[in-house]
């Protein structure tokens, strides 16, 4: 005997992924998904399990609703494996950052994030170390707050930066890229100089700025979807 449930829209209004119900009811995702498609339970003992699942749910207070609610929320946002470079050597543009190469999740923390997208090069060390995952969200005025950190896509290159206008002047056509690794050069022609020196990016080169939100430093990498 099949027992008639639309447990899809019941996990949507719960808002539970169908991973996150099925390990609630002890059951494997690919037998809720059954269900779902059916729309019945085959079962006795599973029907019972879920009506005993949205019961408990429907003791629970309003609050304690919300707040299980805003936990299982899952933030993901297009994922962009483009590469900006944290260093000297500049990213190739071939693959601007158009096209995401899939999503992936970056948590409450970076909600407001539009996107993420992975940096290389150790000039921006040790806040952004290589490998790190950033979040961000595209600049739509060409205006930047003297200090903060970017991601600057011109035709030529993609840069991860600290920005200022040139002699501090915000009528300035010119951005000065700073780098967070301060690293000095010892012995050779360039002792005592910086490994990664400022230097400039004129606002008509630039095609693209996105304000970085935060960082996501991990030692695997996050679920590409």
């Amino acid at each position: 005997m099949d027992y008639s449930i639309n447990i899809k829209s019941l996990r949507e209004k719960l808002g539970l992924s169908q991973q996150k119900l099925a390990d609630s009811l002890s059951v494997p995702k690919s037998r809720l998904a059954k269900w779902e498609e059916r729309g019945t339970i085959p079962k006795k003992e599973d029907y019972d399990n879920v009506q005993k699942f949205v019961e408990e749910k429907s003791s629970q207070t309003y609050l304690e609703q919300r707040r299980e609610l805003k936990n299982n929320v899952e933030y993901t946002v297009p994922f962009y494996d483009a590469g900006a470079t944290a260093g000297n050597e500049l990213a190739n543009t071939d693959n601007a950052i158009t096209d995401p190469v899939g999503t992936i999740s970056v948590g409450h923390f970076l909600a407001d994030a539009e996107a993420a997208i992975r940096i290389y090069g150790n000039s921006m060390m040790s806040n952004y170390p290589p490998g790190c995952i950033l979040g961000i969200s595209e600049l739509k005025e060409r205006i930047i707050q003297p200090g903060e950190v970017y991601i600057v896509e011109t035709e030529e290159q993609r840069i991860f930066k600290r920005l200022f206008y040139k002699d501090d002047d915000p009528d300035s056509d010119v951005v000065m890229c700073y780098s967070d690794n301060t690293m000095l050069f010892e012995g050779g022609a360039r002792n005592g100089k910086l490994a990664y020196p400022p230097f400039y990016v004129p606002l008509k080169s630039i095609r693209k700025i996105n304000v970085v939100l935060g960082v996501v430093k991990r030692n695997v990498n996050l679920l590409i979807k």
